[in-house]
């Protein structure tokens, strides 16, 4: 008996992983302040193919590319199935495209554990902090350009590209309505914030011992390195 419980729970688990981390249609799971979108909505079917396309990439390709070089993979694949020509340039689909990522990140984060100080350490995906870049971008018509010529947009994609748990479960809570993030948010609190010199790309620290580069205002380096 004991086994067939074990295959049972399995078999569960399995069929929850094929299903994904964007549910707005049980009632018995939260939607994090997302509101019920069609399946047939051109915003949900995005961002479940996003979904999906994070999947591929990140088997085949995260473990040598960086945070927005595979953001930029993901665009690029979606863009070349020509299905989402209404979403690239249109403001009208913003607000419901930054509650779906929101939902969708918040139950990436809910669904896995998280025992390290970066997102990609702790989690076996980046997939957490590609989900709040792409959130971010979906806010700026997914591009980098028009995100960095905002100063408090830049600062924020600053933060999450180095894939801290901090960064991306504070980005999530703060845009949610509920707290089922609460708890992760807070341990992710007491842990130490570490940046990276963007001049050298090997020196790690606390970022308050980082100085942020006064022309751009995006790179942080140390001070030997200036």
């Amino acid at each position: 008996m004991p086994t067939s419980r074990k295959k049972a729970k399995g078999k569960a688990r399995r069929a929850k992983a094929k299903q994904g981390n964007l549910i707005l249609h049980d009632e018995s799971v939260c939607r994090h302040g997302c509101d019920i979108v069609s399946k047939d909505d051109i915003c949900y079917q995005f961002v479940q193919q996003f979904e999906l396309e994070m999947r591929e990439v990140h088997n085949s390709e995260s473990n040598r590319l960086r945070l927005l070089d595979l953001h930029n993979i993901i665009i690029k694949r979606l863009k070349e199935t020509g299905k989402y020509t209404l979403i690239w340039d249109s403001k009208e689909y913003q607000k419901k495209l930054l509650q779906l990522f929101v939902c969708l990140g918040t139950n990436t984060f809910l669904n896995q554990r998280h025992r390290s100080v970066r997102v990609s350490e702790g989690y076996s995906t980046h997939r957490v902090a590609l989900v709040a870049i792409m959130a971010l971008h979906s806010q700026h018509n997914f591009d980098t350009d028009a995100v960095m010529i905002s100063k408090a947009s830049r600062s924020i994609l600053r933060d999450l590209l180095e894939g801290l748990v901090y960064d991306a479960s504070r980005y999530f809570f703060k845009r949610s309505s509920c707290l089922c993030l609460y708890e992760i948010f807070l341990q992710a609190k007491s842990l130490p914030r570490i940046g990276l010199c963007q001049t050298c790309h090997t020196n790690e620290m606390d970022r308050k011992l980082l100085y942020l580069c006064d022309g751009c205002r995006y790179k942080t380096y140390v001070w030997s390195n200036r």
